[in-house]
């Protein structure tokens, strides 16, 4: 489907996307670049961000009313018992999740793509460090996000446009990749559109005919080409990379439209479960148009200091709609087989409530992969104990106690490394400069 430039920048701008893109300087898209353009084939990554800290325990630890770190603050689980447990999943150990009806649908259509893994210690329960060592591998400042590290170097050989979309979270990139945002869509239209004086619907009104707009473009980026070559200073350098590579992107965005569905991203709303959506809509067209490798997307609402039953209930809802709406939108569009989805956030919550019947920070949580390959989920490896401190696992994949050092403590760096053998970045340059400690030396998601 055809669509207008200016459909698919509003959508964009309501999905709260920014565009900045990274770019080749010693040439500029010409239409012969755009026609012999091969694209990514994938697969594919998104990463959602559950900002603010989740109540595993409500998901994929629970433990129920008989459990209990302080008799005195009460059970781990308020509203149901060790016995309501439900077993979902597939793999030797079956993922037990709490008895809340929001799961059913999700697991039934997708468990055999479903792994878990509990008892993750994130070595800490300050947000940004959280969200920092979970999406990065480590609490060290400055090191690029997974969906950067994988973009940068899955987008080297076929320099497509728009590697790594973000709408928020953790997405630093350490300098090896620019990040796609579309936050302010007024600048970009100027910067990317600068021929247009005003759209008529759909139709871009332009100041000059089509061979004098070609003409005009092409002499500015040549301007800006020889610009960025020439410059020394790195900020002078930095901005002519944004201006650049803004530019350049309009030659491809075409490509973008052909993919996207301006009536169904209309039809959304701006609830939180329709943002949500637009983020998926949006990355998922990028992935099938070939310009994209990984996305980040951005769910707040998981800071539950207050009424935690009720308000972690509400999010659990919106993530396992969200979940199997994507896999939905994956499949109709050709990508179910190429797309890993990986969930994740900042840290878990206090196994009790505090006064305001809400949960505070805790350092150990879980993790979520719904994979790619039919039958490639494993069920859940890793545990926490009675006291919801995060057992050890030992490379046959079985769990000791915390204290037992025969298996190694389970940490986001420990699932970095084998995530990225998944992604096949492992033994890769980028990758290498940013090692990571923890590795059982055995595969968790493949």
């Amino acid at each position: 489907m055809k669509i207008q430039r200016r459909s698919f920048m509003k959508a964009a701008s309501l999905a709260g996307l920014s565009l900045l893109t990274p770019v080749t300087y010693e040439s500029v898209a010409s239409a012969e670049d755009q026609e012999n353009f091969q694209g990514f084939d994938g697969p594919y990554f998104i990463m959602i961000n559950l900002i603010g800290g989740w109540d595993v325990t409500r998901f994929c630890d629970p433990k129920g009313l008989e459990h209990s770190i302080d008799p005195s603050k009460g059970p781990i689980n308020w509203g149901f018992s060790e016995t309501e447990i439900i077993n979902v999943g597939t793999g030797a150990q079956p993922i037990r999740v709490a008895p809340v009806d929001q799961y059913g649908e999700f697991f039934n259509d997708y468990r055999d793509r479903v792994t878990i893994i509990n008892g993750v210690d994130c070595g800490t329960n300050g947000h940004n460090q959280g969200e920092r060592v979970t999406w990065s591998g480590t609490l060290d400042r400055g090191w690029p996000s997974i969906a950067a590290l994988i973009a940068a170097e899955k987008s080297k050989p076929l320099e497509i446009p728009v590697p790594f979309l973000t709408f928020g979270g953790y997405d630093k990139t350490g300098d090896l990749i620019v990040p796609t945002r579309l936050q302010n869509m007024s600048a970009f239209t100027k910067v990317t559109a600068p021929g247009v004086a005003r759209f008529d619907g759909d139709t871009p009104i332009t100041f000059h005919d089509d061979f004098a707009e070609s003409a005009i473009r092409q002499a500015a980026q040549g301007r800006l080409a020889a610009a960025r070559m020439n410059a020394t200073l790195p900020r002078t350098s930095k901005g002519l990379d944004a201006l650049f590579t803004a530019r350049l992107t309009e030659d491809y965005i075409g490509r973008v439209m052909d993919y996207f569905d301006p009536a169904a991203f209309d039809a959304l709303g701006n609830g939180r479960l329709d943002q949500l959506r637009k983020q998926a809509m949006l990355s998922l067209t990028t992935f099938e148009a070939g310009v994209a490798v990984s996305a980040n997307m951005a769910f707040r609402g998981w800071d539950t200091h207050n009424n935690n039953i009720d308000n972690t209930t509400g999010r659990y809802t919106e993530l396992f709609t969200l979940l199997r709406e994507i896999r939905q939108m994956a499949e109709a569009r050709g990508l179910g087989d190429k797309l890993h989805i990986f969930v994740g956030s900042d840290f878990g919550r206090t196994p009790y409530e505090n006064a305001t019947a809400g949960k505070d920070h805790w350092a150990v949580g879980s993790w979520m992969h719904v994979s790619a390959t039919p039958g490639g989920g494993r069920g859940v490896f890793g545990a926490t104990d009675a006291q919801m401190r995060g057992m050890r696992l030992k490379s046959d994949l079985t769990t000791v106690a915390h204290d037992d050092m025969s298996g190694e403590k389970v940490t986001p760096g420990l699932l970095h490394n084998d995530l990225r053998r998944l992604a096949g970045i492992a033994e890769s340059e980028f990758a290498a400069a940013y090692p990571l400690e923890g590795d059982l030396g055995a595969p968790i998601f493949t």
